[in-house]
C-alpha cells in the first residue's frame, strides 16, 4: 500500500506512527558511543555533540506535537491528554500507569 493510501484512515495513520517511531528506535539504538558523544556536523554549519541532537529532537517533537492536536482540535477531534501516559504502549508508561 502506498504512504498516500495509508494516510487515509485512522488504522493507517497510526500503523504509518508506530513504523516511523520503530525505524527511529531502531537507528538510535544502533547508534555506537562515539557517535554520541563526539561531534557532529549540521548542515547549517553548525557543530555540537551527538547527544545535543537528542534535545532538539525532543523539542521538535513537542512542537509538533503540539501542532497536532491544534489540526485534531480544528477537525472536531479532542486528542488525548498531552500528559495521560495511560494510552501509551505499556512499555513506555509510567510504572504506576503500566498496572492499572
Amino acid at each position: 500500500m502506498n504512504r498516500q493510501a495509508l494516510l487515509q484512515t485512522r488504522t493507517g495513520l497510526l500503523r504509518y506512527c508506530h513504523e516511523c517511531w520503530d525505524a527511529a528506535d531502531k537507528a538510535v539504538r544502533s547508534l555506537p558511543e562515539d557517535r554520541v558523544m563526539g561531534m557532529t556536523s549540521t548542515p547549517w554549519g553548525m557543530s555540537f555533540p551527538g547527544f545535543v541532537s537528542f534535545t532538539l529532537m525532543s523539542d521538535k517533537y513537542v512542537h509538533h506535537r503540539g501542532q497536532l492536536y491544534a489540526y485534531l482540535r480544528t477537525l472536531g477531534v479532542a486528542p488525548p491528554h498531552l500528559w495521560s501516559f495511560g494510552e501509551n504502549a505499556e512499555a513506555f508508561r509510567p510504572a504506576a500507569a503500566a498496572s492499572t
